[in-house]
Order: C-alpha cells, then sequence, then structure tokens
C-alpha cells in the first residue's frame, strides 16, 4: 500500500488560447507521504560473499522490513546478507512510519567469483644488476 493523501483544498489550471477561450477545471493535489529510502546495492554479486545495504536514508521510519528474495529476511537499516547460489534475484525492502507503509525493490545479478590466481615464481638468477 502506497500511502497518498489529499490536500483540503482545490487547485485550478486554467488553459487559454490567444485568450479567446478560456477554461479551468480544479485539480485534487496528490502527495506521497513517504519519502524515497537512500539505498545502495551493487546490481553484481558473487556467490558466499557477505555483502552490507549501504543506507544513506535521513528520514525515519518504525520498521524496515528486507527480503533477499533467496529465502532470508532481515530487519534494520543496514542488513548484512549473502547468496549461496548464482542467479536473479529481487530485493525487497518494505518501510513503515506510524500511517503509512511503502514498498522499494532492487534487481541483483549473482555470479561465481573469478578464480584465483595461481602461479610460481621462479627466480632464475641471484645477479644482481649494476
Amino acid at each position: 500500500m502506497t500511502c497518498i493523501f489529499v490536500l483540503n483544498y482545490e487547485v485550478e489550471v486554467t488553459t487559454s488560447s490567444n485568450e479567446v477561450c478560456i477554461n479551468s477545471v480544479p485539480v485534487n493535489l496528490f502527495i506521497d507521504a513517504l519519502p524515497n529510502p537512500i539505498i545502495e546495492i551493487p546490481s553484481n554479486l558473487c556467490i558466499n560473499i557477505p555483502e552490507t545495504i549501504i543506507n544513506n536514508t535521513t528520514e525515519e521510519y518504525s520498521s524496515w522490513n528486507w527480503d533477499f528474495g533467496n529465502g532470508t529476511t532481515a530487519t534494520g537499516l543496514t542488513p548484512t546478507f549473502e547468496y549461496s547460489a548464482t542467479g536473479n534475484y529481487t530485493i525487497t525492502l518494505n518501510i513503515q512510519d506510524t500511517v503509512c507503509q511503502q514498498m522499494f525493490m532492487w534487481d541483483v545479478s549473482v555470479s561465481s567469483p573469478p578464480p584465483p590466481l595461481d602461479f610460481e615464481l621462479n627466480v632464475l638468477s641471484t645477479d644482481s644488476c649494476e
């Protein structure tokens, strides 16, 4: 449920064409009560590597409920999460204040990390350059 309020007054929109024909119509203003949170979530993640949500939101909400699309959930401003399988997931956030509730979604792609570097260093000579 998105919380929207109708203001208690009307705004009148007037249009005219060369001031010959004038028309006006009352319009109700709608204001979204909850501002969008300021969240940073990388869109490309690796399996088995914990990630922490970066939350720069200055608004205060009474609850933060996260669903990471893989069966795990969390609450709070900056949860830590990880994926154990590759694939595409949708992270869902439900925020609520004392009156309103709003939902936000982010799509992420989870892949395997690149293989570790595997090499040996062989010293061919110990002569120093002069």
